[in-house]
């Protein structure tokens, strides 16, 4: 195998092995001798060449396992690496996405936590949006993430209980993914097969194994935020779909953790339809004066948050938490309330970039009928607060 990698790629100091058309579920019997066998040649016993394995190889001029799958999604190719890796005996298994830029010493921080607590699975760090100056959608989205990681997740973290590991920057314990692996890539719902929120799935394993997941703001990365509205959309639509998909599967065992994981899970599962149901409630109360301070309400605690926020991060960019309040109810809410009504159709939310890109005008439609039932509801208010219409 060597002589034919050399014969491909020439003498240089850096050598790839690829394998083409792997799938993930590969017979068992075939995985060993044509998957682990051929790579632990190419790597060695694994002590000589333990964390070498690293990508844009001819920069750094370590050895690259290059491995080409079917496309069959994130899934699939987190099964087939965390599988290979499990059986060449790694202790731990590092996630992150492709468009991820890793701070110094990340991965450090984040084996630093670990191995500060032999219960904790896993690790998470600190994501933030390096095109947050792209347009107001990756701007707002970029001060959302500091709220989600450095107040959610590190209240999460003090009770070990954090909800997921993002996608961009995570650490697992390889023993524990083990245990968990089959039953996570084969994750069905309503006898369909889940293809998104591979994520929060497998941090709900690792949870529901009794080992905590920690977060640490000392591991830093960026990664790419969407910067139109439809991909924001489609973005939003696919995170709460796996998250209401989760929340029955979390609940089942969450009492067995802590009190707090219970209060996160309903927190975050009730509050949507609550701000939902108050909304519509004070547009057609006929008060007007209930309509501006529930205005005035959601505004200022989302101010007294932001100045909280940047008094403590010393971030300017904070201060402007109050608009993504705006944001969070014109086009969240009703994202929300579709992605739930669709929960099992896994193509809703799936779209590719370039689909999305093209602005697929059917994601807007929730809305639309949203802006609708606004604007009936601002118009209708006053009318009947004054008298201008009458009940019928």
């Amino acid at each position: 195998m060597a002589e034919t990698i050399t014969e491909v790629f020439g003498h240089e100091n850096t050598m790839h092995i690829i394998l083409d058309d792997i799938a993930a579920n590969i017979d068992d019997g075939k995985w060993k001798n044509e998957v682990v066998k051929p790579i632990s040649e190419y790597l060695g016993d694994g002590s000589e060449y333990t964390g070498k394995i690293r990508p844009y190889g001819g920069k750094h001029g370590f050895k690259v396992l290059t491995i080409r799958q079917l496309h069959e999604g994130k899934r699939s190719a987190m099964h087939c690496a965390m599988r290979l890796l499990i059986d060449l005996g790694i202790d731990y298994i590092m996630m992150t996405d492709s468009d991820t830029r890793l701070g110094p010493n990340s991965l450090a921080h984040m084996i630093n936590l670990l191995e500060s607590d032999n219960n904790i699975g896993a690790v998470t760090g600190n994501v933030d949006i390096f095109n947050a100056n792209k347009s107001p959608v990756s701007f707002l989205s970029a001060v959302r993430y500091w709220f989600a990681f450095n107040m959610e997740r590190a209240a999460q973290s003090l009770f070990g209980v954090v909800s997921c590991v993002s996608g961009p920057l995570g650490l697992y314990r390889a023993r524990d993914i083990k245990r968990i692996l089959h039953d996570w890539y084969f994750q069905t719902f309503f006898c369909v097969r889940c293809t998104y929120g591979e994520d929060r799935h497998l941090t709900n394993r690792i949870l529901s194994l009794g080992r905590t997941v920690k977060y640490t703001h000392l591991a830093k990365c960026t990664t790419e935020s969407p910067t139109n509205l439809i991909r924001w959309i489609v973005q939003q639509t696919r995170w709460t779909k796996s998250f209401y998909r989760e929340l029955g599967f979390s609940l089942w065992w969450a009492f067995r953790m802590n009190f707090y994981l219970i209060w996160v899970l309903l927190y975050q599962g009730v509050y949507p339809f609550f701000v939902t149901a108050t909304i519509v409630i004070v547009l057609f109360s006929s008060s007007p004066i209930s309509v501006a301070t529930l205005g005035v309400v959601m505004v200022s605690i989302c101010a007294l948050r932001a100045l909280v926020a940047t008094v403590i991060s010393m971030k300017p960019r904070l201060l402007f938490y109050f608009m993504y309040s705006f944001l969070y109810i014109l086009f969240l809410i009703p994202t929300k309330i579709i992605a739930v009504l669709l929960l099992w159709d896994t193509r809703w939310g799936t779209s590719n970039r370039l689909d999305v890109s093209n602005g697929n005008p059917v994601h807007l439609i929730p809305v639309f009928v949203w802006f609708c039932v606004i604007i009936i509801g601002i118009t209708y208010n006053p009318n009947l607060f004054f008298g201008w219409v009458k009940y019928v």
